[in-house]
């Protein structure tokens, strides 16, 4: 697609009219995991519910196997449950590699994120997986890692996350269908 084209030169035969100009913060909740007393290393317990942090999306998608991920009991669970994650959820890292992301998939349905961890969920009219492509897109990426702050490390909030400038397809069919062809 061209720089801020409203209509992309190819498309999947049957989609017509322009796509929208958006925020990510117009479309979708972006949320900050849990911070300081309300999650310390010894609320960790061997067999529970996995809270996820960076180091488990660091490659674009989310470790699978619980075992490897801190895990905090259902007391703690229903304690933080504000901190769920949902299937088609998107979360981000907040510091460091601000730019990588992943999708939450259904095995991950129920967990926690941690407090260097941004969600966020779409609304009903957006397609999560097509959001998802659209914010591993090299132009996306940049975009985000200009706008992180801090020398040291780079770091983003929500407001660094929901100014993000999106085009997407007005039609939530056509959102699908693009997200379905790029997950292969």
């Amino acid at each position: 697609m061209q720089e801020k084209a409203k209509e992309p030169e190819i498309r999947f035969a049957g989609f017509t009219g322009a796509w929208e100009q958006r925020e990510l913060g117009e479309i979708s909740e972006i949320k900050t995991g849990p911070f300081g007393s309300s999650l310390h290393a010894s609320d960790y317990v061997a067999d529970g519910v996995p809270i996820i942090t960076t180091e488990h999306f660091k490659f674009g998608s989310i470790e699978k196997n619980k075992y490897l991920i801190p895990m905090v009991s259902d007391t703690d669970h229903s304690r933080l449950i504000a901190y769920s994650l949902k299937t088609g959820d998107i979360v981000f890292s907040r510091v460091g590699s601000v730019d990588i992301n992943a999708l939450v998939e259904p095995e991950s349905d129920g967990w926690l994120f941690s407090g260097r961890v941004l969600r966020v969920r779409s609304s009903e009219k957006y397609d999560s997986g097509f959001l998802h492509n659209l914010l591993e897109t090299d132009d996306v990426r940049n975009d985000i890692r200009n706008r992180a702050v801090g020398q040291t490390m780079p770091s983003i909030n929500t407001q660094i996350l929901s100014a993000t400038e999106l085009t997407i397809p007005s039609s939530k069919r056509e959102q699908q269908r693009i997200g379905n062809f790029f997950k292969g």
